[in-house]
């Protein structure tokens, strides 16, 4: 079912790309951003993400300038002992095309998760990611970077590596 999309990217500010997506960023996103009221929260979100719980949160963070095909736009889901920026994108009818998460952290027992993500101007995604057994056992070497890209249907897609 269409979602109103007008109604849903008005709460999401349009950002000049390229952007990189952190952990500390959210708090930008969070003072600088109007919230989401409950009813969008559980008239839109509800229909792609599970809401296991009344802790989990939606903080809009941005939308891409408008596309051809699609619109795109970005929001942290924060949980317990999870947070994640998801790239979620629409057709011109408000039809959902894609969602995928492009920057997290994920506490599971001892370990973490973390992967950060920068998004240029041709919509590719340059994901990091790692994971440590604390905040001071990181090891850099450990790290993998990947990429996705969104295509113009408003698909996104892994990338191959040369």
């Amino acid at each position: 079912m269409p979602i109103d999309i007008h109604q849903l990217l008005d709460y999401f500010p349009t950002v000049e790309l390229p952007v990189s997506l952190t952990d500390d960023d959210v708090a930008i996103f969070s003072r600088n951003n109007d919230p989401l009221p409950s009813d969008v929260i559980g008239k839109v979100f509800s229909q792609w993400e599970k809401i296991e719980d009344e802790f989990v949160e939606f903080v809009p963070c941005f939308k891409v300038d408008d596309r051809e095909h699609f619109y795109a736009i970005v929001y942290w889901k924060g949980g317990l002992l999870a947070y994640e920026y998801i790239l979620t994108t629409f057709d011109k009818q408000g039809n959902l095309v894609a969602r995928k998460v492009i920057a997290s952290t994920h506490a599971e027992g001892d370990i973490v998760r973390k992967s950060v993500a920068r998004i240029d101007e041709e919509l590719i995604i340059t994901i990091m990611a790692g994971e440590a057994l604390s905040e001071h056992d990181y090891d850099p070497a450990n790290s993998q970077a990947f990429a996705m890209e969104v295509m113009p249907t408003g698909e996104i897609e892994f990338m191959l590596s040369e």
